[in-house]
């Protein structure tokens, strides 16, 4: 069965009573299920080429119009890989994920990358959620991270983010 991965543009408009305002534009995906050739992922490398390509591309005219800006990163929900049970194929899935999906634009979708994990990313040896803890030591403009190093947030325009992962 082929699977895509589900994809979302906001720009949001944040307004409080006080009248502050915030325009910020972010992506986000999840279920991006990598599986562990590139050959298996053509779906995946389909959305990155689509994520890459939309700053500067028309809303449609449905959604208002106007120029989709550049996003501030791309805010990815969980199940980043398919089987992160079964230890013959998930290294080579996460491996596969990682290159696409860097930190901070590094990688195949050239924007600041702010993940968490899925029950699909699970597995006894918590390798996943492990390289997440490394990765947010790299990831840049993080205002908080928990104790047990999972768990982030940051702000874009005075909006605060948090992502708090599967729980």
């Amino acid at each position: 069965m082929k699977r895509a991965f589900v994809f979302f543009v906001f720009a949001v408009l944040f307004l409080s009573a006080s009248g502050w305002c915030a325009d910020v534009t972010f992506f986000a995906c999840s279920d991006t299920h990598y599986k562990e050739t590139e050959e298996q992922n053509a779906n995946q490398t389909a959305g990155i080429a689509l994520i890459n390509s939309l700053p500067g591309t028309e809303y449609p005219a449905s959604l208002g119009g106007g120029k989709i800006d550049t996003p501030r990163g791309v805010v990815v929900l969980g199940d980043l890989i398919d089987n992160g049970a079964v230890a013959a194929v998930n290294q080579q899935q996460w491996k596969l994920w990682k290159a696409d999906f860097g930190i901070n634009g590094e990688g195949n979708v050239k924007f600041p990358v702010y993940e968490g994990f899925g029950n699909h990313d699970l597995h006894s040896s918590r390798f996943v959620q492990k390289d997440i803890i490394e990765r947010n030591k790299q990831r840049k403009n993080l205002t908080a991270v928990s104790k047990n190093g999972l768990h982030y947030s940051w702000d874009w325009d005075g909006v605060h983010f948090v992502q708090l992962n599967l729980y």
